[in-house]
């Protein structure tokens, strides 16, 4: 003990002589993992109560005792002093320092703590940058991968690894792709895991500009179903030097640089070996079935009785973990030796251990076989009328709840079970799990989610198939059903995301994202072009106000250029293009925006539909706008306010008003743009569009502080942003807010505030929100650094500005910002010189507009006694 020069480098000799792991150390004693690995690096001291848990674990003589105490209460020999013993263990999440989208796991990984450690080892090295864990489905692959991204983020620094002790200091994150199909989702996908917002440039390209300098570790689950998108890995990887990526999939990505690693099976005792209880909890698929088991039955142990039939129960299922889960929640039905005579029965039949194999191919691994019989053997369980719900419940590609349970799978009222009570019996029979409550925003509407595991589901499906040969087109009847189900949510997500239960809708959509795409994608491929076009265009508001602008307007493009639009009703075909090119506008495409209004325009106005047309008329004045056209654009939207008062269509009326106080803002005339604010908002109120409410106070805001109402524009910018306070999904609005703010202090005179301000809303609306925002700020953070002396950093920022505004050909310099736009550069010009001058503007001209906001995000020095 003596030769040790710690107590934590003892402790881990101690525990390597004895050949066990930290894990299972953890495991003797009755503590986390993280602690035991603290402890020997020095980093925690361990409570008396441990200590005497260690000595007894790694047997330390009664008469070394006293001096093993001593060695652990004494500080450390490196002069650190170890974490306070009443400090708790780290648990997933704490660690403020690394930013994570994981949660607590609840339940313990059992049997691979081996594999985690060489895993492990192999990311921290840093000559693994992707590494695929491979392997038959249900052997564990994500929880294995979910336990070594959460021991690597409870210790980025690893006690046994030497040195680089960040090595994914800037995020470990877990991206699900159990229910993406399509490649081109991939990225997008990542990107919403990482909280970056969509772009009108591609995902791929804000993923590498993100990443390019962090740290960060990606967990990609389930990467079979989209192995096309390996290449982008590949890409990501070779610009982004400090990211790696841990994936899990059944089979290897085959691109240059990825390591693999094959993931086996628990072990399990072998035929005919006898053992003693203690002996066979020391097998990880024992130990996991007995504690699967007491999960659903407190009172099962393992005893002398019933150890051999676990043993062989573990062996018919080749220690395969997910079908361990599934069998040992079957004692809550039957003891193992029943449940071993079940697999005996169904083997006496002629099959390997189930009678449902006749549907899997004898080329097919022996485990997937066996995982299919675990299930199946699960499915045969039920009663017909479960049987009957479990597989209409494979129609659902991402999780559901009792009212989509209701209305897709029980349509007609053919089950004689209730819903509820066949949801429960699936739950008990772990063939269904509960999802942790969605807070929808109103105690009320909180709905709880039922999901599948991935293989369960895959399983529900193919009954769900085969049902169409025994019951006469079951799957055709269901997928109906679902089509029904979510053409209906989209309509009345239509208005229900612009009305007072707009947060609640825009939980609800968010939650049923992965089955809207699945209505979609399969309308399409089965010509129900009708059903898509609707579902597509009742969803386009919801894919702006949550950012999804991306993936919303590839939908909706689809479907304007696919052959079968043409035999639909005109107004579906004007309503499809007009919603295209709303989302083409959202990203300041113009040219693209303006050809989809006037390819929708006349056909809008040949089915007699004035509601739409004025509305496509509407999107083509801003349009114009944006363009700089303000005469044209003021004209357009007159005749638009004209012809929706006459319509009576309130909420159009308050959008064309909204659009003409824009115009207003942009032109300069201030007392104008208030009073048609004024007369927007109240008609917002009425009808509870919160998002549009806050836009127009934030418009309002702003035009009142530079028409010198700096105290009234305070009260408009406070409310603009009380109302949005919360909202979470495109985050424009909420920049208009703050830049009103910033508005209002710089017409107080406080110019440090303002520009703390202007920054934030940068901040807020992100690289990827409105330019027009942005643009404001970046003007009035422009102008005060002419002001400050800091000439040089304002022609670059507004230099940045105009080479935006030829790129996208969008006039972000308004008439009312020009006459001090322009002063403020001749004044730049004279305090710089030419030649310094032109640099400047140069720099700023070649910046990317992500370059250009991490430039204005920097902070500028105060000098008191400038104003602006």
């Amino acid at each position: 003990m003596g030769s040790a020069t710690s107590f934590g480098q003892w402790v881990r000799r101690r525990r390597k002589a004895l050949d066990i792991t930290q894990e299972e150390l953890a495991d003797r004693v009755g503590c986390a993992r993280s602690t035991i690995r603290m402890i020997e690096g020095g980093e925690r001291r361990p409570s008396r109560q441990l200590i005497a848990l260690l000595a007894d674990r790694l047997g330390i003589a009664e008469d070394e005792r006293e001096a093993f105490l001593r060695l652990a209460r004494e500080p450390q020999a490196n002069g650190q002093a170890p974490r306070a013993e009443s400090a708790p263990p780290v648990e997933v999440g704490e660690v403020a320092r690394t930013p994570t989208n994981l949660h607590q796991e609840p339940t313990r990984i059992i049997g691979r703590g081996g594999e985690v450690e060489e895993i492990r080892g192999r990311l921290l090295q840093g000559d693994t940058r992707l590494l695929t864990l491979t392997g038959p489905p249900g052997v564990g692959k994500t929880r294995l991968a979910l336990a070594v991204a959460e021991d690597l983020l409870n210790d980025p620094g690893a006690a046994d690894m030497p040195a680089s002790t960040q090595r994914f200091a800037d995020g470990v994150f877990f991206v699900g792709l159990a229910t993406v199909s399509d490649t081109g989702l991939v990225a997008p996908t990542i990107a919403q895991t990482l909280e970056l917002r969509e772009a009108t440039e591609p995902p791929l390209e804000v993923l590498k500009k993100h990443l390019r300098t962090r740290r960060v570790l990606l967990v990609l689950d389930n990467f079979e179903q989209v192995l096309e998108a390996a290449p982008l890995l590949s890409e990501l990887l070779l610009e982004c030097p400090g990211v790696a990526c841990l994936v899990t999939s059944r089979e290897p990505l085959r691109v240059r640089g990825e390591q693999q690693f094959e993931v086996s099976s628990l072990p399990w005792p072998g035929k005919g070996e006898l053992h003693s209880v203690e002996d066979m909890l020391k097998y990880p698929a024992v130990a996991l079935f007995v504690e699967r088991a007491r999960s659903v039955d407190l009172g099962f142990h393992l005893s002398e009785d019933n150890a051999a039939a676990v043993a062989t129960l573990c062996a018919r299922v080749d220690g395969l973990p997910l079908a361990i889960e599934l069998v040992a929640a079957r004692v809550k039905l039957l003891p193992p030796a029943a449940l071993v005579q079940q697999f005996k029965a169904s083997e006496s039949e002629g099959h390997t251990s189930l009678p449902i194999v006749s549907g899997g191919g004898r080329d097919l691994p022996e485990r997937h076989r066996t995982l299919r019989n675990a299930i199946g053997w699960s499915y045969e369980l039920l009663n017909s009328e479960e049987r009957k719900l479990f597989s209409r419940l494979g129609v659902f590609a991402g999780g559901c709840t009792l009212n989509s349970v209701e209305s897709v799978c029980n349509a007609r009222a053919d089950l004689s079970i209730s819903v509820l009570e066949g949801l429960q019996s699936l739950l008990d029979k772990s063939l269904l799990k509960r999802e942790i409550q969605i807070d929808a925003g109103a105690s009320d509407e909180i709905e709880p989610r039922y999901t599948m595991l991935e293989m369960v589901r895959e399983y529900a499906a193919e009954r769900l198939e085969e049902g169409d040969e025994i019951n006469g087109g079951e799957a055709v009847k269901v997928r109906g059903w679902f089509f029904d189900y979510y053409l209906a949510l989209a309509e009345a997500a239509r208005m229900e995301v612009l009305g007072e239960r707009q947060k609640v809708w825009m939980a609800k959509l968010e939650a049923e994202q992965d089955n809207i795409r699945a209505a979609l994608r399969w309308s399409i491929d089965m010509g129900r072009i009708d059903v898509a076009a609707q579902v597509a265009g009742g969803l386009s508001t919801y894919w702006y106000m949550s950012s999804n602008i991306n993936e919303g307007r590839a939908w909706l493009e689809e479907l304007a250029e696919h052959e079968g639009l043409t035999a639909l009703a005109p107004k579906v075909q004007a309503h499809i293009g007009c919603r295209a090119g709303f989302l083409a506008l959202a990203q300041y495409r113009g040219a693209q925006a303006m050809r989809r209004f006037q390819q929708s325009l006349p056909i809008a106005r040949q089915a007699g539909d004035e509601a739409m047309a004025t509305t496509i008329l509407g999107y083509m004045g801003l349009v114009e706008m944006f363009q700089g056209n303000y005469a044209r654009a003021e004209s357009i939207s007159r005749e638009v306010l004209a012809a929706v008062r006459e319509q009576h269509i309130p909420r159009s009326i308050a959008g064309s008003l909204h659009n003409l106080a824009l115009i207003s803002l942009y032109k300069g005339e201030y007392d104008r743009a208030v009073s048609l604010a004024e007369e927007a908002i109240p008609v917002f109120r009425a009808v509870g569009d919160k998002w549009s409410t806050s836009n127009v106070l934030g418009l309002m805001g702003i035009a009142l502080a530079r028409n010198g109402e700096a105290e009234r524009a305070h009260g408009v910018a406070n409310e603009a942003a009380a109302i949005i306070e919360g909202f979470s999904g495109n985050n424009d609005v909420i920049g208009l807010a703050i830049t009103c703010k910033a508005e209002v202090a710089k017409a107080r005179g406080d110019y440090g505030l303002a520009e703390a301000l202007y920054r934030d809303s940068l901040r807020k609306v992100g690289k990827t929100g409105s330019y027009f925002v942005i643009a404001m700020n970046l003007i009035g953070l422009g102008l005060m650094a002419v002001s400050r002396g800091e000439a040089a950093r304002a022609v670059t920022l507004l230099g940045a500005l105009d080479g935006l505004s030829e790129r996208l050909q969008v006039a972000f310099v308004t008439p009312s910002d020009k006459p001090q736009y322009e002063r403020s550069l001749t004044n730049a010009r004279t305090s710089l010189g030419e030649q310094e001058w032109s640099q400047a503007w140069a720099r700023g001209r070649a910046m990317s507009p992500d370059e250009a906001l991490d430039f204005a995000l920097e902070e500028m020095v105060s000098r008191p006694g400038q104003t602006c």
